[in-house]
């Protein structure tokens, strides 16, 4: 049996309603342990999320970028609609939006959310999974409930 990769991805299955406060979460847990986080998003959503971040906690002050900003050696947070660049050399991604990286290999944990309900998104995950799956890496699905809870289970 093919020894697993150490490359750790999460396939999470998220309600629309709670996808930016997500993603939000998952910035302040890459902070926390003094990491870096590519956000892989779509072009019409970069500015947004930007602002959401900014916005979130009057309280908090995270230096982040986006795309061709500047700024890169001063964050640990970046937001790219460029899946080819990782600005700030980050270990961490999030994809959002369908958007996946030319090379998953380079990052130590990826975080894949799609929204539950979206075909497009869904039809991207499945494919990502099982390219993910075929080079053994670590994979795992969660699917978020009506209440924003996460819960482990099997893509399907």
């Amino acid at each position: 049996m093919e020894k697993k990769s150490n490359l750790i991805i999460n396939f999470y299955k998220s309600q629309d309603i709670n996808l930016l406060a997500n993603v939000y979460s998952l910035v302040k847990k890459t902070i926390d342990i003094n990491e870096k986080l590519l956000i892989l998003v779509n072009n019409n959503n970069t500015k947004t999320l930007s602002e959401y971040i900014w916005s979130k906690e009057s309280e908090t002050f995270w230096a982040h970028g986006i795309n061709d900003d500047d700024g890169k050696e001063f964050s640990k947070i970046w937001i790219s609609d460029d899946n080819t660049k990782n600005q700030i050399s980050a270990k961490y991604i999030c994809c959002l939006d369908g958007i996946l990286p030319k090379k998953i290999s380079y990052f130590k944990k990826a975080f894949k959310f799609y929204v539950d309900g979206n075909e497009t998104q869904t039809l991207i995950a499945r494919e990502f999974w099982k390219l993910c799956s075929e080079k053994n890496y670590n994979c795992n699905h969660f699917y978020q409930d009506y209440s924003g809870k996460w819960h482990p289970n099997e893509f399907n």
